[in-house]
């Protein structure tokens, strides 16, 4: 395993175990190189190490740019936005609808359904049924829209939203 920090996260800032593991930090195309010089020892391949500035730039640098909008100078300790709620099988089947209309194609089963940075989980406990949402940061700007919705939907007095 090799730890690898995106959008802003920095490997010095992780806690035992992954702090032990030899990883790096993702910060330019050199990066990316460095990735796919992994890849290739680690799976036999021969992917050519042509990745440029300009491809890094289109791949992270307008993601980072809305996670830093979005969370300012806490963006680096960001890892996800958690919205949970108490909820019956109707408001997830309703929630999962959302979603699939929102993002269309999504990874879906009977649990859960998983697309573009944003995931749905019906958790069942001891109080009942309970709707996980998880957000990556990078796209917390995009699924904004839908966890309002989503708040609307449930109400406050029926969940929190918790940023990791």
């Amino acid at each position: 395993m090799v730890p690898v920090a995106i959008l802003g996260k920095d490997l010095n800032t992780l806690h035992p175990p992954l702090s032990l593991l030899q990883g790096f930090n993702l910060k330019s195309h050199e990066g990316l190189n460095n990735l796919l010089s992994v890849i290739n020892a680690t799976f036999s391949t021969s992917y050519p190490l042509s990745f440029t500035a300009e491809d890094y730039a289109e791949l992270f640098t307008d993601r980072q740019k809305a996670v830093i909008q979005s969370f300012g100078n806490a963006a680096s300790y960001v890892e996800c936005v958690r919205m949970q709620f108490l909820a019956d099988e109707a408001m997830f089947e309703k929630i999962k609808q959302k979603v699939l209309n929102s993002h269309g194609d999504a990874f879906t089963n009977d649990s859960m359904v998983a697309v573009s940075g944003i995931e749905v989980r019906k958790l069942p406990t001891e109080e009942g049924l309970v709707v996980g949402v998880s957000v990556a940061p990078g796209t917390f700007h995009l699924n904004m829209p839908l966890l309002r919705k989503f708040a609307d939907l449930v109400g406050s007095e029926n969940g929190h939203i918790v940023i990791h």
